[in-house]
């Protein structure tokens, strides 16, 4: 084996945009545009609410490939819409059974808090926010509260407000 330098990528692979290190982690700042990004963001909601089957990989690709970029679009959809879209007909009975089923099932409030993807709100953060502020206030958050509220271990909430707002388009 010979040694070389390891080749660190420029643009995007997604959507082509300029690279930027935030910390240790190159990561690519077109959050509301790159495919990818888009994509990951629908499949991480998916994942970490953990009570919903059948939205995979396939089938978010499939459906931003018909336009639909976030998940409030996806709770919209009619059986009509999941047909329009290429799923066939028992595929469309199931989705919509587990989006209307997922609503109506209990969930830790910070599983669905951390289920929006907002960068460096995971688990534990969630928890911790939700300690000191309900889950129906945390949409209205401003910063300034969450930073005098901040100790040096709560980091994780004085953007919340905010980034949850920006990954939830109607609360934008």
């Amino acid at each position: 084996l010979k040694e070389a330098d390891p080749e660190i990528p420029e643009k995007c692979p997604s959507c082509t945009a300029d690279l930027v290190w935030d910390a240790d982690n190159l990561i690519c700042p077109n959050v509301g545009d790159c495919p990818a990004q888009i994509i990951n963001t629908i499949e991480h909601f998916f994942i970490t609410l953990r009570n919903i089957n059948g939205f995979g990989s396939a089938t978010i690709e499939k459906l931003y490939e018909n336009g639909i970029r976030d998940v409030c679009r996806i709770y919209k959809l009619g059986i009509d819409d999941f047909r329009k879209y290429g799923f066939g007909d028992k595929q469309s009975q199931n989705l919509l059974a587990e989006l209307e089923r997922s609503c109506t099932e209990p969930l830790e409030d910070w599983r669905f808090l951390a289920a929006f993807g907002v960068h460096q709100l995971g688990r534990a953060n969630s928890e911790q926010l939700l300690k000191n502020i309900k889950l129906d206030d945390v949409f209205n958050v401003k910063v300034a509260r969450c930073a005098r509220r901040r100790t040096a271990r709560h980091d994780g909430r004085r953007a919340t407000g905010d980034g949850v707002r920006g990954r939830v388009p109607h609360l934008a």
